[in-house]
């Protein structure tokens, strides 16, 4: 999106006539320019922008001269004939259509191009929707997604007849054009189309560069768009669930109740990185380098415990782990608990001796007695394989995934146990011996998409105006 530099080691490549062109928020360089005619990006097809099942589209688009003289595309993956194919484009009315397949899906209203306008497609194995500046404007049923196997995808042209000939240019700008290959949900839209109130999302550095208050002192900091001009103070940052003001990204309000990296290398603490400062006391542990520079790993009889907290107490949470299962899988091989014997769990990651996963908890049944709730994750651990696994509950389900695999939700209201207990981290039994990377807590159930990019925040720049 900075008008330099492209990707070019997965096949995408420049057409002539591509310059930087002006961002949305007015900086030098925040977009590309594209010329018109056969003026264009490509990306070479592959499995990876072939997506049949879930995918979504988005792009910011400009055009200052006004409304073109034929038809201009803006983003295109199709062929001549129905083979899932898509593609939209801009025509003399200043009217914006969709194409799927074989018909046209959806025209808009006459726009005002000469303004920043932002268009999402996303689609799922049953339907697909068409999104413009964050309001959804069509829906229609199809179970195809957009494949059109062995044609590049075009931004900012279209394959013509033969599909991988560029043609009908877009003269204009073009910004932040994403393919995922998840289907975006309306809020996500909506908050990406808000030109008054971008979505920041990123990793916070940690405790490092706290105050004392364990604040992060964003009033001190400014917002520089590529305008020597646009220095507005940062605010606070606001958590976009609850409008909660936040004093530190990775703090319970934005969700948190505890992240530990595990990169101290050495020592008897694995630090928790949130502002709560959940450490934990090791006990026979030992550390390693593998995979991304630090590791804890415990063998039987080997502790990492986080003493009792009320932050730790949970009735809705998210949990989330990066471990390696190194041997010992003939039982049940605890992740990340917070278990006691008898009646009480309120959260645990589990493998269990077929290498199946699942997060769960028990809960108090109406009349007495305790109930489980612990689906599995629908796919097994293999022991000496690095892992991504965890799971959530919200209120209404829980669920649990490995390496983003997701399990069938299981309907859940009755909130867990929310007994004052310890969290081991690594374990809480004498089965099987393990290494784990990362592990977060948080204090609510979270969505799938979210799980990948917590924490969201939103910064709120400067005076209100109409346009970016």
């Amino acid at each position: 999106g900075d008008g330099v530099e492209v990707i070019s080691g997965t096949g995408a490549g420049l057409g002539d006539g591509l310059s930087p062109g002006a961002g949305l928020y007015g900086q030098e360089a925040g977009s590309m320019t594209f010329a018109g005619g056969s003026s264009h990006l490509q990306l070479e097809d592959s499995a990876a922008i072939q997506l049949p099942q879930a995918g979504t589209w988005e792009l910011w688009f400009r055009r200052p001269a006004g409304c073109p003289s034929g038809n201009e595309f803006l983003i295109s993956k199709n062929h001549s004939g129905p083979h899932s194919d898509g593609f939209a484009w801009l025509d003399t009315s200043c009217q914006l259509s969709f194409f799927r397949d074989s018909g046209v899906e959806f025209t808009s209203g006459t726009l005002d191009p000469t303004q920043w306008h932002h268009l999402a497609i996303t689609w799922d194995s049953q339907a697909m929707w068409v999104y413009l500046d964050g309001l959804p404007v069509h829906e229609s049923g199809q179970s195809n997604g957009i494949v059109s196997a062995g044609n590049p995808l075009f931004v900012g042209a279209t394959g013509a007849d033969d599909g991988v000939t560029a043609s009908y240019g877009f003269t204009g700008l073009l910004a932040d054009v994403l393919v995922h290959s998840v289907t975006k949900s309306p809020d996500y839209v909506y908050r990406r189309a808000r030109p008054r109130f971008p979505v920041v999302r990123f990793l916070a550095d940690t405790e490092e560069n706290a105050n004392a208050e364990g604040h992060y002192p964003f009033q001190a900091t400014t917002l520089d768009w590529g305008d020597e001009s646009a220095t507005w103070p940062a605010p606070l940052v606001l958590d976009p669930d609850s409008g909660e003001t936040c004093y530190g990204l990775l703090s319970p309000c934005n969700g948190y109740a505890g992240w530990w990296r595990f990169e101290e290398g050495d020592g008897d603490m694995a630090h928790d990185d949130s502002t709560l400062h959940n450490h934990a006391t090791l006990s026979g542990t030992t550390w390693s380098t593998e995979p991304s520079g630090g590791t804890l790993c415990q063998s039987p009889g080997a502790t990492a415990v986080v003493p009792a907290h009320p932050s730790l107490d949970l009735p809705n949470f998210t949990l989330d782990a990066l471990f390696r299962a190194d041997n010992g899988l003939a039982d049940s091989l605890y992740i990340l608990s917070k278990v006691q014997a008898g009646p009480g769990d309120n959260y645990a990651i589990t493998v269990l001796a077929s290498g199946e996963l699942w997060v769960g908890f028990e809960y108090p049944q109406d009349g007495g007695g305790t109930g489980d709730a612990r689906p599995t994750a629908g796919q097994t651990v293999t022991e000496g394989v690095w892992t991504q696994a965890g799971g959530s509950f919200n209120g209404a389900q829980v669920q649990s995934h490995v390496n983003h695999h997701w399990g069938q939700a299981l309907p859940q209201t009755i909130e867990p146990y929310q007994t004052p207990l310890p969290v081991y981290l690594a374990g809480s039994s004498s089965h099987g011996s393990l290494c784990v990377d990362s592990m977060r807590i948080l204090n609510r159930g979270v969505p799938q998409d979210a799980q990948l990019h917590h924490p969201l925040s939103q910064f709120e720049l400067g005076p209100v105006r109409s346009t970016p």
